[in-house]
Parts: structure tokens; C-alpha cells; sequence
């Protein structure tokens, strides 16, 4: 706060300059599109709308967390039966994420779609590249499965 009253930076949260503050805390904004009065350097800041999809940002995570399967893969190379199958059964959670990734994609792309002053869509790209490739994974897991369990019979 002190950057942006005493030393007249630009805001982070929306780059206005704030040219004067008086005693009382109100400001003057300088902004491309003229100057405004604000009651206080708060409302100021809280005014600003930061809409963001939840939905891409869902999609984004589900995607990056479905890359922890990797760090299970050395646990289905064991020869000791309970950890062999406790890393199948992780590395199957983890994989189911990217096709939950994938749907959410979609789902948050019409939804940006819909309201393109929401933000999210980077998060929606990474849910769905990752959804993409970890579908296409989950063949091969789901593959090694059922060899497994078909050995096994």
C-alpha cells in the first residue's frame, strides 16, 4: 500500500497510478480513461472484479495432478505382492484423473465460451493436453491390468 500512495506506482491489482491521497483516505486514480474519486484506497482495490472459471482452473489441476502416476511406477517392479498392487492401485488413480481432466476441459471451454471476460483459459489448455495424453495412457494401464489379472486366473 505504501508503494502505491506515498511513491505513486501503479496498482497490482488493476494499474491505476494514484496521483493524490489526502488525510481522510481518499485517492484520485489516474486511469487511460480519465481521473476518478474513490472513497478510500480499500475500496479501491476490493472494487476490482477478478471473475475466474472454476471450472478451468479444475481442469488444470486434475491434469497436473494425473502426472503423479509417475512417481508410483517404480512400486509396480516390485516383487513383493502388496506393494506391487498398492502401486497398480495408485497408479490407476492417478491416471483416472486425465480423462476427468479432459471432461473438465470442455466443460470449462464452453463455459469461457459463454463469459469471456472470465479467466481461466491456460488452465483449461493444460487440463486438456494433459487429459489428452493421459487418456491415451490409460489404455496402456488398464492393458497391463487386466494381463495381470489374467495371469493370475
Amino acid at each position: 500500500m505504501r508503494e502505491v500512495v506515498l511513491e505513486s506506482r501503479a496498482c497490482g491489482a488493476c494499474g491505476a497510478f494514484v496521483s493524490v491521497a489526502r488525510e481522510d483516505g481518499a485517492v484520485f486514480v489516474n486511469r487511460r480513461g480519465g481521473t476518478f474519486f474513490r472513497d478510500s484506497l480499500e475500496a479501491m482495490l476490493t472494487g476490482v472484479p477478478r471473475e475466474r472459471s472454476g471450472l478451468a482452473y479444475a481442469a488444470g489441476y486434475a491434469g497436473l495432478l494425473s502426472l503423479f502416476r509417475y512417481s508410483f511406477a517404480p512400486m509396480l517392479a516390485s516383487g513383493w505382492w502388496p506393494v506391487s498392487v498398492l502401486g497398480w492401485g495408485l497408479v490407476l488413480f492417478f491416471t483416472l484423473l486425465a480423462p476427468l481432466a479432459l471432461v473438465l476441459s470442455f466443460a470449462a471451454a464452453v463455459s469461457l465460451e459463454r463469459a469471456p471476460s472470465k479467466s481461466g483459459r491456460l488452465a483449461a489448455l493444460v487440463g486438456f493436453s494433459l487429459g489428452w495424453a493421459g487418456g491415451y495412457e490409460l489404455l496402456f494401464v488398464l492393458d497391463g491390468i487386466w494381463q495381470r489379472l489374467a495371469s493370475s486366473l
